[in-house]
């Protein structure tokens, strides 16, 4: 494993708040274009935000998994309280209104959320009658709420699966969900990865295959491509991070892994951002990505308002 105490100096809790989000967006903006890929050597990694793709998508541009997050900081700063409802009815408008790419399931539950049903009661309809615990979308949304309860993660345990539970209400992926809140919580409050990791697993109370899948990425073997499902796509983020010293080795780990790349890079780009800093993300990356300074002000917001 990878211990960048001695390779970097020190960053402000400001710097790690930009770190997260404006490293998510990019992480987002890389694995866009290498998802839905088979997993490429070292030697081959894409490493620039060029774009491309299956999507052919635009360089520098992010996708839903950013938009994601956006929706829960547009709730937590107007809202000033954790309001899944709101979110629930952002997250509806948002896929009414967007030429959206979500599962299948959660584009279902979102329907129905649009069309009047509790948001406590749709996701529950859909996911008992598909019994399917495929989807990630869940994660994305977690980065914001990781921030603003950074000072106070005891929530984290009971607001993340609240917050999966709008899309994604089956008990792994409402692990995973708290598992990684809690997770970029500790290392935005500044501790290191390891100790941050054992940290999310005992105050989770983690047992079963979620916590089986963090531990696993204590051995240095790439886990396999991420599948669309939240325990995978948390597996090749937690690797990415615990075995790459830097902030730009973190993302194109999870990024070059394929399948769903462009979920897994988003939260190793949320996780390394918020250990490494904005400072210490390529300015290359930092120039190119797409509404930067909406991201860095969203970031800041978030900490003038974060819940203590």
């Amino acid at each position: 494993m990878i211990d960048p105490a001695d390779k970097y100096p020190p960053v402000s809790v400001g710097q790690r708040f930009r770190g997260a989000i404006v490293g998510a967006a990019i992480g987002n903006a890389l694995g866009i274009a290498t998802e839905m890929q088979p997993a490429r050597p070292r030697a081959e990694w894409v490493t620039s935000l060029s774009g491309g793709g299956w999507r052919q998508w635009p360089s520098g541009m992010w996708a839903e998994e950013t938009d994601l997050l956006l929706l829960t900081s547009s709730s937590l700063l107007e809202r000033k309280v954790f309001d899944p409802e709101d979110i629930a009815n952002r997250l509806a408008n948002w896929a009414q209104n967007s030429a959206v790419i979500v599962s299948p399931n959660v584009l279902q539950v979102l329907k129905l959320i649009q069309q009047g049903h509790p948001w406590m009661n749709a996701a529950a309809e859909v996911w008992d009658a598909n019994d399917d615990e495929a989807g990630n979308d869940s994660l994305p949304l977690c980065i914001p709420l990781a921030l603003f309860f950074y000072k106070t993660p005891s929530y984290i345990g009971t607001l993340a699966p609240v917050l999966s539970s709008i899309t994604l209400p089956s008990p792994p992926c409402k692990e995973a969900a708290s598992i990684f809140t809690a997770l970029l919580a500790y290392i935005t409050s500044g501790m290191g990865t390891e100790t941050a990791i054992n940290q999310a697993l005992a105050a989770q109370e983690a047992a079963g295959p979620v916590s089986e899948a963090v531990e696993s990425t204590s051995l240095p073997q790439a886990p396999p491509p991420p599948k669309s499902t939240a325990v995978a796509t948390l597996r090749a983020a937690v690797w990415a991070l615990r075995w790459h010293g830097s902030f730009l080795d973190t993302v194109a780990a999870a990024a070059n892994m394929g399948e769903d790349a462009a979920c897994a890079a988003t939260l190793a780009g949320a996780l390394a951002g918020a250990l490494y800093g904005d400072t210490n993300i390529p300015s290359a990356m930092m120039d190119q990505i797409a509404e930067r300074a909406r991201l860095v002000s969203l970031a800041d917001a978030l900490l003038a308002l974060a819940y203590a």
